[in-house]
């Protein structure tokens, strides 16, 4: 039987910078060649670089001698969510010398209004190198599928996400690090991934706003090099309602699968 997690309240978060969520929004943008970037449920991601998170963001990171692999994520938020109001934060987190999760219980006037969910594993060199993925087939696509292609995600792009977000591992932006690590070089952080996701789906879905999120990673996306997103209508009736995204990196490895669910 699963245990049920414990939360413990974190206390009022101050709100999310507003210049952090239109720097994010900019980022995106531009990483998609200037199209539209309307996102809205993946800026959950800035709050970690509140102040008073710092022992959550330290958590985080992996003991001595290990990397950490961003295994899964997950946004959440009501469909009739509050849109004002003290944002009060609480968390459930369980950790071990392999894994570790993070969920975060996000609520406005005492009314649940959201989730973000981050499982983390932590590896040695030997199995940092193992994580490869599978390649993508356009038998996984649909003669309805749209694809949206990313320009490089280029260091300095990665650099501002990992400021933004106040992210700490260096395999993201050192090259010895990520070395270390077991990768051939810098990775782009998953949270980033998600991000273009949702403004992916968003552009696809004619400005849908997305509800849930949830994806899975696979494999890394080297810095410098372009992702491209195929984006699978899955709802009945509704296409667009729910959506599979393809994250592929240049060689056709599939980097991340997100399932994305779409408001009514």
């Amino acid at each position: 039987m699963a245990e049920t997690p414990v939360f413990v309240s974190l206390g009022v978060m101050p709100d999310l910078s507003e210049g952090a969520v239109q720097s994010l929004s900019k980022l995106v943008s531009d990483l998609l060649d200037g199209r539209s970037a309307q996102i809205s449920l993946t800026t959950a991601a800035m709050m970690l670089g509140a102040p008073d998170l710092k022992a959550v963001r330290d958590a985080m990171m992996p003991p001595v001698g290990k990397s950490v692999v961003h295994e899964t994520q997950r946004f959440w938020r009501a469909a009739d969510a509050p849109t004002s109001g003290s944002l009060e934060v609480s968390l459930a987190q369980s950790a071990s010398e392999e894994a570790a999760r993070f969920t975060f219980r996000l609520a406005i006037g005492g009314e649940v209004s959201g989730e973000m969910e981050t499982r983390l594993r932590f590896v040695s060199a030997d199995q940092m190198s193992m994580f490869k993925g599978a390649k993508f087939s356009e038998r996984m696509a649909s003669d309805k599928a749209i694809s949206e292609s990313t320009l490089p995600l280029s260091p300095s792009a990665v650099g501002d996400y990992v400021a933004l977000a106040h992210d700490a591992n260096p395999i993201h932006v050192d090259a010895r690090a990520a070395k270390a690590a077991g990768l051939s070089g810098p990775v782009v952080p998953g949270m980033l991934l998600c991000a273009l996701s949702e403004a992916a789906y968003r552009n696809a879905a004619g400005g849908q706003e997305a509800l849930e999120l949830k994806t899975r990673f696979m494999a890394a996306v080297p810095v410098g090099e372009p992702v491209r997103f195929i984006l699978v209508p899955r709802g009945v009736g509704r296409a667009w309602q729910q959506a599979r995204v393809f994250c592929v990196t240049e060689n056709d490895m599939i980097a991340a699968i997100s399932d994305i669910r779409g408001d009514v």
